[in-house]
This record gives C-alpha cells, structure tokens and sequence, in this order.
C-alpha cells in the first residue's frame, strides 16, 4: 500500500508540474470528443484539420481499435487541460506500479527505489511522457495479467488482457501462445473472461457510435496509415528494400520463434515474449518499448549489464533531447533484444527468477 500511495503521489507531482503541451495527446482528447458527438473518430483528413485548428500540431489520428473507447470517451468530457494533466498522472501511476509487480517478479534483488531509478531514466518512458502516450497501460496489463495468474485469479487475468489489446501489436506473441495454451490445459476461464470483456466492451462502442468498426476498418484500407513505414526493424526492412510486405517479415520470424520454443510457465515465459514482440512488431513507435522494460530489469544482475543499459539510456536521451524522431530510434528495438538473449555471457551467474 505504501508503494502504491507513493506511486500515486509521484504521479500526480508530475501531472502538475509538466506544462500541458501539444504532443500526442490531442489524437486522444479528439477521438473522446468526436465520440461524445457521434462522429468518426477516425476521420483522418477532418481530424489533422481539426488538430491543426486548436493545437498548432497536427499528431494524427489514434490508432487504437474500437474497444478503446472506454479510455477515449471519458477524456471528452473534460476540457483539454484537465483531462491532460489527469491522463499524464494515469500513465506515470500505471507505469510505476508496473515497475514495482516487474520488481518482483522479475527482479526481486532490486530494491524498490533502485527498480524505480532505473525506471525514471529508462529513455522510452521519457518519450512516453513527452509524447502523451498510453504505452504504460499495456504493460500494466501484461503485468497484471501474469500476478493473476500466479495466484490462480483467473477470471481476473483474463479481463487485464483488454489493456494488453489497447494496442495489441505490441505483444502479439501472447495471443497466439495464449490460445495454444488454453487448448493444451483446457483452462477456459482466461479466454472467456477475455473474449466476454472484449465483447461488452466492442458493444458499447457500437452503442456510443454505431458504425465504428466499419470506419476502424476504413482507415487500415483506405488511408496511409496502413503504407507508411514505421521505425521497426520491420520498417526498416520495408524502406531497404522498397517492398511492402518485408514490414511483417520480422513477426513471421518471431512467430516461428515462438513455435519451436518451449513453453516453461507464463511468468518465465513474459520477459522473452515481451522483448522479441516489441522488436519485430509490424508497427510501434520508440516510446511503446516501456513494454520492453520487465525484460530488461530481469536480466541486470552485474555492472556490464547496468553500464549497457545506462549507455543505450544516454544515447536515446540526447537522441530526445536533440529532437531526433523517426527512423533514428528504429535500431533500439534491436538493441533490447541483442541485450536480452547476450546478457548471460556478460553476467555468467546470471539465473533466471524462479517459477512461482
């Protein structure tokens, strides 16, 4: 409880202090508005006009799916100022409660304030923060949903998965395994609870604006969002070669990965999930690698793994500092992963945390 008042009280110490900008975080304010309206909330062309009209910045369009609108829609109804300065101390509570159940799965020789100095320098939550995004959420859900399932809450881990699916490219490769998984141990209640939340939830976006889903199809099929290439080693591959369809090359990649592995339980499984779907994901942007973060904390256990990380950390921040964007932070997905699976061999006593 303690952690978790101090959390909250950092959180909202930061939602206070940091200056209401324009970043990212119109494409949200928007789509709640437009929702509140009945309105597409996927208008690309009106919502760039719109954006540039109020804020200066044109960010785009959110791309989250339709059940997201449980997030979006309470953010309309609030003036811009208000509801970003709440949405900046949700994220920054989210992700250091996220940071604490990481701790102690993950890392449980970290101290607390330790595990929350390595998560206050770590670059892409600078960026999240920066930027106005929602990427903590996601990892919270995965988080969430492991500590459930550790202590046979399964009802309740399957409803954490809906903030996993906030923005699902970012651990794909729970999806599938979580199928597999529940075929094999025909454990039902994760999927139900999962499948049930997502469909109350997808019904009452269709309640709040009837044709959503049609119009969330429309922007994938019809608009750019779909040919633009991100900064993934997918993207990479796609700008290389100038072919399409090398962005999902790496996904097909880790996908086989994931087939020929050996699956030793959720929790020791997460970490090495979470570091290969942040690196090969079709699309994602620098600041969705807070996913990445229980990843890393596990497999710091010496000084060569810390100075690694604390190299990667200052070369990314003065990269944020200088107003790099884009392709310049596509390698650090690679980078993560490079650590991950090297980390070992710089650390040789390195173990991995029990199984709980």
């Amino acid at each position: 409880m303690r952690t978790v008042l101090f959390a909250a009280g950092i959180s909202l110490a930061t939602a206070l202090i940091l200056p209401v900008g324009n970043n990212d975080f119109p494409a949200y304010w928007i789509a709640g508005q437009r929702l509140i309206a009945d309105r597409n909330p996927y208008a690309l062309a009106e919502i760039l006009s719109e954006e540039m009209t109020q804020f200066g910045v044109a960010p785009g369009v959110a791309l989250n799916p339709p059940w997201s609108v449980a997030v979006f829609y309470p953010l309309g109804r609030l003036s811009y100022n208000h509801a970003q300065r709440l949405w900046t101390a949700l994220m920054v509570f989210a992700w250091f409660l996220s940071v604490e159940i990481a701790r102690q799965l993950y890392a449980p020789h970290f101290r607390t304030h330790t595990a929350w100095m390595m998560a206050c320098v770590f670059s892409p939550f600078t960026a999240m923060v920066g930027t106005g995004q929602m990427s903590s959420l996601i990892l919270l859900g995965v988080l969430s949903f492991v500590w459930n399932i550790n202590r046979g809450r399964e009802v309740e881990a399957g409803i954490c998965l809906y903030l996993v699916a906030l923005k699902p490219q970012l651990a794909y490769l729970i999806w599938p395994l979580l199928v597999i998984w529940t075929i094999k141990t025909q454990l039902w209640k994760i999927i139900t609870a999962f499948t049930m939340t997502m469909t109350a939830l997808s019904i009452a976006a269709m309640a709040v604006h009837p044709p959503i889903f049609s119009e969330y199809l429309h922007l994938w099929t019809h608009e750019t969002t779909a040919t633009q290439a991100f900064p993934t080693l997918g993207g990479l591959l796609r700008v290389a070669t100038g072919i399409g369809w090398m962005q999902i090359v790496p996904m097909l990649l880790a996908l086989a990965w994931l087939a020929c592995r050996r699956f030793d339980g959720w929790q020791r499984a997460m970490p090495s999930l979470l570091v290969v779907s942040v690196a090969t994901s079709p699309y994602g942007w620098f600041f969705d690698q807070v996913v990445a973060f229980p990843s890393i904390m596990e497999r710091v256990r010496g000084w060569r793994s810390a100075a690694i990380i604390m190299i990667v950390n200052v070369v990314t921040l003065v990269m944020i500092a200088a107003h790099c964007k884009g392709f310049w932070y596509a390698w650090t997905g690679i980078a993560w992963v490079a650590f991950y699976f090297g980390a070992p061999y710089l650390e040789p006593k390195l173990k991995r945390c029990p199984q709980r």
